[in-house]
């Protein structure tokens, strides 16, 4: 498990989540979330735009123009159960 960390919440598991979950943290707006979490047991997130253009390509994995829109970014994990809370989703432990 890796660590980050976050000027608000301190040491905290590392998390990764499209540019559009950080939009959610700034100005509070729902934009979805789906997550899984990687080998690593690092959570991984993305928005429901990201998502829709993940289905629509019918890829099996995502491509570098796919990774370029989702823009990935590091959260901890206390930034994450935030934004999860905030598109309405009860917290993953």
């Amino acid at each position: 498990m890796s660590v980050v960390n976050c000027t608000t919440h301190g040491s905290q598991k590392r998390t990764r989540v499209c540019t559009h979950i950080v939009d959610t943290l700034v100005d509070r707006k729902p934009r979805g979330m789906y997550w899984t979490s990687d080998d690593a047991d690092e959570p991984n997130a993305w928005c429901s735009d990201c998502n829709a253009s993940y289905e629509a390509s019918g890829e099996d994995d995502w491509s570098d123009e796919l990774m370029a829109k989702v823009d990935p970014q590091i959260l901890c994990f206390a930034c994450f159960k935030l934004a999860q809370r905030i598109n309405g989703f009860g917290v993953m432990n």
